[in-house]
């Protein structure tokens, strides 16, 4: 039986000692606890793929004609940080 609240989840972190201690400074500077921050974390992580999604669905609607470069560009171009 788990002793969190309803509706809230525990995750497990994989990282080195020196990096955590450092992602912990920066939760405390920012004024948040480490578990609000990490959900901070999560919700911009979920924000993100669905922007992400969104425009990959943009680029496969009828707008964006086969061979038209420029439009595929424009409206389907996805950076690499964000795929």
């Amino acid at each position: 039986m788990s002793t969190l609240p309803e509706g809230q989840r525990m995750a497990r972190v994989s990282s080195s000692d020196e990096q955590w201690l450092e992602f912990r400074s920066l939760a405390r500077r920012k004024g948040r606890s480490v578990a609000t921050y990490l959900g901070h974390l999560v919700q911009k992580e979920l924000g993100r793929a669905e922007r992400a999604d969104a425009r990959r669905s943009d680029r496969q609607s009828p707008a964006v004609r086969p061979g038209d470069a420029d439009s595929e560009v424009s409206q389907g171009w996805i950076p690499p940080w964000e795929e």
